[in-house]
Formats: C-alpha cells, structure tokens, sequence
C-alpha cells in the first residue's frame, strides 16, 4: 500500500519512500506486517518492482532499498574471568531492519522458558559450556525501536 504525503511533510524519518511520475511522494508500507514498523520495508520489498495505483492511472515504481545502517545486528559482551576458570558476564544484542523482524516474528509466541532455550541455543554456537541465568528481551511490541536482548 501507499500514501501520499502532503508536499510538506517531513520525509526524512521514513525509509520506504517512493515518488511518482507526477512528483507526489508516496509511503510504501505493508498492513499486514506486525513486525516491520510503519514508514520501513521489510527486506524482501525492497529493491523490487511494485504497481502503484492512484487517480491518475497506474505507473510502475521501484522500491527503495534501506541504507545498511536501518538493518544490524550488534552483540557485545562483558565478562570476568575467576581465578577458578569460569567465567561469568553478561551479552547484549541490539538488532534493527529484518535483523528485528525475524527475532519479534520468533520471540512474539514463546514464554520466557522458550526465550532462554533459543538464545542458548544459538549463543551456544559461539561459547561453549555456558549455562544463561536470566535474559530480558526489551522493546519486544515496539517495532519503531531497537530490539534488545540481555542475556546473564
């Protein structure tokens, strides 16, 4: 779906902007997508070709293709190490564009239990013989903001 946008609206905060043969600017959002916050694309619509209907007719438009940046994932972790060998700290994932998207489609279902097993497992891939205590997933049902997980 599009809108169009008054002539003087702020566009700058928007990612899936497109504009038209008569030089409208049009938001392109999908409204049946929970996942992906209003004025950004989920990956698979970007880049790509789309039929934009209006009064005027229909024209042939393509999809813009978010910056890098609109898309990450960034871990990052603190730890101390005993002077028995283990060690104890905690992992912070921040994840932003599709990154975001599919960790709220996986997590939006799941009890904390299922929180803890899936982000063991997959931490698992990376350090080997841990054990999570808690983890606090932040920012769950705001899709305009980062998804955090904190992982002890």
């Amino acid at each position: 779906m599009a809108i169009e946008l008054p002539a003087r609206a702020p566009v700058d905060r928007y990612h899936a902007l497109v504009a038209g043969k008569g030089g409208k600017k049009y938001l392109i959002f999908d409204p049946t997508d929970p996942y992906t916050p209003f004025g950004d694309l989920r990956g698979d619509l970007q880049d790509t070709y789309a039929l934009l209907i209006s009064e005027a007719g229909g024209e042939l438009i393509h999809t813009p293709l978010a910056e890098p940046e609109a898309n990450q994932l960034s871990r990052t972790g603190h730890f101390t190490l005993a002077p028995d060998g283990s060690i104890a700290g905690e992992i912070v994932e921040s994840r932003s564009g599709d990154h975001a998207l599919h960790e709220r489609a996986s997590l939006a279902n799941t009890n904390q239990q299922q929180r803890t097993e899936r982000l063991e497992n997959r931490l698992s891939r990376s350090l080997k013989g841990f054990m999570l205590e808690k983890v606090d997933v932040q920012q769950l049902d705001r899709t305009e903001k980062t998804l955090i997980s904190c992982s002890g």
